[in-house]
């Protein structure tokens, strides 16, 4: 493509994100024009391509995605072009502190588990960090570690970034274990099978003492969440049981409807919620009402303000380039309550007229009341501080 069709499918995404038909109704983002014009915006597409002549599939990942940002600032998180089919290549890693080590990988490379990524196809992972930030829009800097963690392992987004030659074969990390450093090559034309990713598993439950500890990791299956309420209250009811560890960590949200069970055991329980970085969308907002119901929480920053934009609804394909349109079509306001109201496209403007009326809403932030994450050595020895932690906090509670 050259730099005019190139700019011309820039711009289609942009307007697809502010208005898209959907047959039957149209809805858009409630203010992808806000906090940038339309000048301004297609002055920047300018200037983005004015660096080379012709673009393919690949920089159009990367620079929609960089004008999303451009154009929403940290302001939403939910809105941004994916890769239609994102195929990662079978190594999990995970952000500890502000180092990303390998968590999981297939056997062939099983000696670099727990190692530290140094670089990738001899690129550092200081310039990746950098060449990753201006393409990911994030309120908090959970949310850029945790989109930098999981996009390095994929093939179309590492293909994306400007250091790594889009026509490449293979993806080469180095880890650095035990001083020495590990090569681990993988080729972008084979089929690889996937690898457990070391995240709780959802919907389960067990008792230590008189503490019942229930994983929350995914905001999805009513059914699921029902019939897992049903077990854990007869387990409650039967034990006399009344304080609750909720582990949400890596919770990444889904729909908010599934909490509302959760939420209806909770009330009246002395309750800990734990969180780290990849708690995001209805999963904060699930931290909002267990917030309400007097819960203490000990974990991370999470992966988005309180306020925010999202409930992305309608996938909106760009099949011919390889891409699809996630897109906001509400804005959540809470107040200093934690109750939320819903803004849309036709309502929005009662709320704010211009970005300097929008810049000075508090979007809230959900702090842990103690800080706290799993270390390298946690996941080593298959121990886990903040389990430990909220464990010993709740036995200090008495019995309501």
């Amino acid at each position: 493509m050259n730099r005019l069709e190139t700019k011309k499918i820039l711009l289609d995404i942009i307007d697809n994100i502010d208005e898209h038909d959907f047959g039957e109704y149209v809805i858009g983002h409630p203010a992808i024009y806000l906090f940038k014009s339309r000048d301004e915006l297609e002055k920047e597409i300018d200037k983005v391509l004015e660096s080379k002549d012709d673009y393919n599939d690949y920089d159009l990942l990367y620079v929609s995605n960089y004008l999303v940002k451009y154009m929403l600032g940290p302001n939403d998180s939910h809105t941004k072009i994916m890769p239609l089919n994102k195929r990662l290549m079978p190594i999990v890693l995970r952000y500890v502190g502000d180092e990303i080590y390998v968590i999981n990988t297939i056997d062939e490379f099983k000696d670099v588990i727990y190692g530290k990524l140094i670089s990738v196809n001899g690129v550092p992972i200081k310039q990746l960090e950098e060449e990753f930030e201006p393409s990911i829009a994030y309120s908090t800097k959970a949310y850029l570690k945790t989109n930098i963690s999981n996009r390095l392992s994929s093939r179309e987004f590492m293909r994306s970034l400007p250091s790594i030659n889009d026509d490449c074969e293979y993806l080469e990390y180095e880890i650095l274990k035990d001083g020495k450093v590990h090569k681990c090559r993988f080729d972008l034309n084979k089929n690889y099978e996937g690898v457990d990713c070391c995240a709780n598993k959802n919907y389960v439950y067990k008792v230590v003492d008189d503490v019942l500890v229930l994983n929350y990791s995914s905001c999805v299956d009513e059914e699921k969440m029902i019939a897992f309420i049903n077990e854990v209250s007869k387990v409650a009811n039967e034990n006399n049981i009344n304080k609750v560890i909720v582990d949400l960590r890596n919770n990444g949200g889904g729909n908010s409807g599934v909490s509302e069970h959760i939420l209806k055991f909770l009330e009246g329980k002395q309750i800990v919620t734990i969180t780290n970085e990849e708690v995001f969308s209805s999963a904060v907002m699930f931290c909002a009402r267990v917030k309400q119901l007097g819960s203490y929480f000990i974990g991370t920053e999470l992966a988005s303000t309180l306020s925010c934009f999202g409930d992305d609804t309608g996938l909106i394909y760009y099949r011919d380039h390889n891409l699809y349109i996630r897109r906001s079509y509400k804005y959540f306001l809470y107040d200093k309550d934690l109750n939320p109201k819903v803004y849309m496209k036709h309502n929005f403007k009662d709320l704010v007229k211009s970005r300097e009326e929008f810049e000075k809403l508090d979007k809230g932030i959900i702090k842990p009341d103690e800080f706290a994450y799993k270390t390298i050595d946690d996941f080593k020895n298959g121990t886990d501080k903040p389990l430990e932690r909220a464990l010993e906090y709740i036995k200090t509670l008495e019995r309501k």
